[in-house]
């Protein structure tokens, strides 16, 4: 739990809803208690959204472009076949 930010039972806040959501509104932050254990915050900003990269898709997108500029993922293809070729040649792969 943060410093500044106020603990507050499920009993409160059903008590004390508008007030509560206002304060929240405000900038204020809220744990939310249920039997003495943290079930949740009350917080006005969202959590920020996981910034994720897809690699499959930015792959695909790197096949679709034309052959002139697409030699690039071609080079990293025939690389990885290559290693596994000499992977399965050694034995270490089934």
């Amino acid at each position: 739990m943060m410093p500044d930010m106020k603990t507050v039972t499920i009993r409160d806040l059903n008590r004390q809803t508008a007030s509560i959501l206002e304060a929240v509104e405000h900038g204020e932050t809220f744990e939310l208690r249920r039997n003495g254990k943290t079930v949740g915050y009350l917080s006005p900003a969202p959590p920020p959204p996981a910034n994720i990269p897809n690699w499959k898709a930015h792959f695909e997108w790197l096949r679709r472009q034309p052959r002139n500029r697409g030699g690039f993922v071609k080079a990293l293809d025939d690389e990885r076949r290559r290693l596994r070729a000499r992977e399965e040649a050694s034995g270490n792969l089934r």
